[in-house]
């Protein structure tokens, strides 16, 4: 009978330090108050040194809002995932249908497409959430080569 090999020492533990992040899918939805919207970042990390290899992967996800009063963060990812400056009044930010069905009122879920397979480079840290300890970002960067990476928590 074929086994599987598995490995559950990494289980629960994230790497904590600057890491790049590629960014698979950024969904433009509403936010859960239907007051708003988010940015629904789906991002891993990719090029892990040696010593975190075993993260390589590993799922991160964030939700900065297009509300003014949490729009700091919106400008820190969309700054550090396209290297351009996001801090003028009256700047547009393209969004389209996933499906590109075309339709003016379209009823899928709509993407940021500027966002996909963009990278960045975050600084990692764990916090609990519902018991688990969930991988978040505290703050992003440009990947221009400026940033070491690694276990240094230096913001």
């Amino acid at each position: 009978m074929p086994t599987v090999d598995l490995d559950f020492g990494s289980v629960g533990k994230i790497p904590e330090g600057w890491f790049r992040l590629v960014c698979d899918k950024a969904l433009y939805k509403p936010n859960k108050s239907k007051d708003g919207f988010i940015a629904n970042l789906q991002m891993r990390l990719i090029d892990m040194p040696e010593e975190f290899e075993e993260f390589e992967n590993l799922s991160i996800y964030d939700w900065p809002s297009f509300k003014l009063s949490a729009r700091w963060k919106l400008q820190e990812v969309l700054g550090a995932f396209t290297g351009e400056n996001w801090e003028e009044d009256g700047m547009q930010l393209e969004v389209e249908c996933e499906e590109d069905c075309g339709e003016d009122s379209c009823p899928h879920q709509m993407v940021i497409p500027i966002l996909k397979d963009a990278t960045a480079v975050g600084l990692i840290y764990g916090k609990e959430f519902d018991g688990k300890v969930r991988a978040n970002v505290k703050n992003y960067l440009p990947d221009d080569g400026t940033v070491e990476f690694g276990a240094d928590m230096t913001e």
